[in-house]
């Protein structure tokens, strides 16, 4: 279990992980996440993502202008900053993982 103390939850109980501990009593039945719980982390999710597509649009912009027009590469690096730091602040709001690999552009 992680420590309260820990800034970030990684593994077993961390980030995204839908696992929780429960006493155990025999024959207990676990319950399932209601449709609307479903439906809210399934728009998270979606949310997430499109921030993603977003901060790699714009770092392909950024770089496909990087030699040939500096204020272009300046304009698209900035638009590319700002969808990072919404795409941060919007895990955090959600506790959710925020994951730079998701963002890169190959």
């Amino acid at each position: 279990v992680p420590s309260k103390n820990n800034k970030w939850f990684n593994g077993l109980l961390g980030f995204n992980c839908r696992h929780y501990l429960v006493k155990y009593t025999p024959g207990r039945a676990f319950t399932k996440a209601s449709q609307a719980v479903e439906e809210k982390q399934y728009k998270i999710t979606q949310a997430q993502r499109a921030l993603e597509r977003g901060v790699r649009r714009w770092t392909a912009k950024a770089e496909m202008y990087k030699n040939a027009d500096p204020k272009q590469y300046e304009r698209a690096k900035k638009k590319a900053e700002w969808w990072n730091y919404r795409y941060e602040e919007y895990s955090k709001k959600h506790h959710r993982a925020y994951y730079p690999s998701r963002v890169q552009v190959l």
